[in-house]
């Protein structure tokens, strides 16, 4: 997903399903059971999506002295069209403008998005890349008895996160069990099936804030040594993991979970100190989908969400990345010109 915004201005651009040539699709699905997996031949899509994006940082007391300090940026929704044409997919969004009642409660959120999504038959990838600026305080009675729903939420400006991450993962039951039925509709899953998953992730996500994040009430609380205020946090992960295709008719349901131990390195400030620190923690990849696929017309909801947890003393830092896709598309007899491949 290729995705580009200056100022309010922000637009998406998704690669899915990409088909190296022509050939490829005839030998790759002659390896496919086709009772299970059918490739939807000599036709192309239109699909117009809705898209709601999030980037969230979530401060735990491990001790149990304070509730979660959660920081949420503004509702990022995207509206959007999707194309799959010369056996390829595309992708194009734009942003949403949010409303003046939510840029008085929730403030505004500054974002560059850029994305990279390809599913194979065999094996996929995700590329990241992502600056947020401007957040709020979610929960905020949590940390001040005086604020009263109505309010606005208390807000951060200075508050910006990166990430930058890389997945890869391979697909053991390929020739019954099809991904790309459920996230991008280039094939129709005929029949329950299932498969293991081995991923790989590597990722550095970082935070910055021009003081601490912890709320003043909350700050008497923790000691100083707590009041995070930066940080920096360099993850290499296997995450190997299951998913499966519930098909009914032409039904289907996607439930896919990836977990595994990550190597991190890392580095944050707070009032007193600054630290560096080596350890291993978790990163937890989840993706589902429901919808209906048929040879003409298909529809459905994705969701895919990231989170990897950062370990600073006694605090964890979660980091969580995610979106929420809500699409309709009708697939098209291909005629002329359009029954030629991108690469022959």
């Amino acid at each position: 997903m290729f995705k580009y915004s200056v100022g309010r201005l922000q637009c998406i651009l998704l690669i899915i399903g990409f088909i190296p040539n022509s050939t490829a699709v005839v030998v790759g699905q002659s390896r496919a059971d086709s009772t299970y997996i059918r490739y939807v031949h000599n036709k192309f899509y239109i699909k117009p999506l809705l898209t709601a994006r999030s980037i969230s940082l979530d401060i735990e007391d491990g001790e149990g002295r304070v509730e979660d300090v959660l920081y949420e940026p503004t509702t990022n929704t995207y509206l959007g069209l999707g194309l799959y044409l010369f056996d390829i997919g595309l992708e194009l969004s734009f942003q949403l403008p949010n409303n003046s009642q939510d840029l008085v409660i929730y403030g505004e959120t500054d974002a560059f998005d850029f994305q990279v999504n390809l599913y194979m038959k065999r094996w996929g990838a995700d590329i990241n890349f992502q600056r947020y600026s401007g957040f709020y305080l979610d929960k905020p009675a949590d940390h001040d008895d005086g604020w009263q729903r109505g309010n606005p939420f208390p807000q951060r400006d200075d508050l910006t996160l990166n990430n930058l991450q890389f997945n890869a993962f391979y697909i053991f039951n390929n020739d019954k069990f099809s991904y790309r039925s459920a996230y991008n509709q280039a094939d129709i899953q005929l029949r329950n099936s299932g498969s293991f998953l081995l991923g790989f992730s590597v990722s550095t996500f970082r935070f910055s804030g021009d003081s601490t994040l912890i709320p003043a009430q909350t700050q008497t609380e923790l000691p100083t040594d707590l009041h995070v205020s930066n940080g920096r946090f360099t993850a290499l992960g296997i995450l190997p993991g299951y998913t499966r295709n519930f098909i009914h008719k032409q039904f289907y349901l996607n439930l896919s979970l990836s977990a595994g131990p990550a190597h991190l390195w890392s580095r944050y400030a707070t009032e007193s100190n600054e630290t560096n620190d080596l350890n291993i923690q978790p990163i937890l990849n989840i993706r589902a989908a429901l919808g209906y696929n048929s040879d003409t017309f298909f529809g459905g909801i994705s969701f895919v969400n990231q989170k990897i947890s950062y370990e600073i003393d006694e605090l964890d830092v979660n980091a969580a990345v995610g979106n929420v896709k809500l699409f309709v598309g009708y697939r098209f007899e291909e005629k002329g010109i359009l029954k030629e491949r991108l690469f022959n």
